[in-house]
């Protein structure tokens, strides 16, 4: 059985995919309500949150149901508490950093007793990612002197 992880919010930064790529199934909810009628059905190593998803009252809801480590991606400077987070990631930090501490942060959960039994779950692989492309071949991730940023409005 492959590791299942909950994502609440809208993908719109496609992490869905680089999750399937590492191997992992993920369920999302798009409306956080959703998530909060449905998290005791699935058995969730872990819970990935979009910034207009983690309100204070659904992270207390997702907190009291399950022990999964939360993870929140980050796409502002807004002011969340970072600390209610297992995880907090970065604006742009590439995948392949943050599937291995989403990894790291499963075995550790399965260490300190767990749902899952270690031995029933098929562990994802972070080095397998390569970002798809369109024609399905693979591409490098972009550098960071060829990102061009533009003022607001343009």
């Amino acid at each position: 059985m492959a590791t299942c992880i909950v994502y609440v919010g809208e993908d719109t930064c496609h992490r869905i995919p680089v999750l399937a790529a590492a191997g992992y199934t993920v369920e999302q909810f798009s409306l956080p309500l959703r998530c909060a009628e449905s998290l005791g059905a699935v058995r969730a190593e872990a819970v990935l949150f979009t910034e207009e998803a983690a309100t204070g009252e659904l992270l207390e809801v997702v907190r009291s149901s399950c022990d999964s480590p939360l993870i929140l991606f980050r796409q502002s400077h807004s002011g969340l508490i970072e600390a209610a987070f297992d995880l907090v990631v970065r604006v742009l930090e590439p995948p392949e950093a943050w599937l291995v501490e989403l990894k790291t942060l499963i075995e550790k959960r399965r260490r300190r007793g767990s749902r899952l039994p270690a031995e029933e779950v098929e562990e994802p692989d972070a080095a397998k990612y390569v970002a798809p492309s369109p024609e399905g071949l693979t591409m490098e991730p972009p550098r960071m002197d060829s990102i061009r940023f533009l003022p607001a409005g343009n």
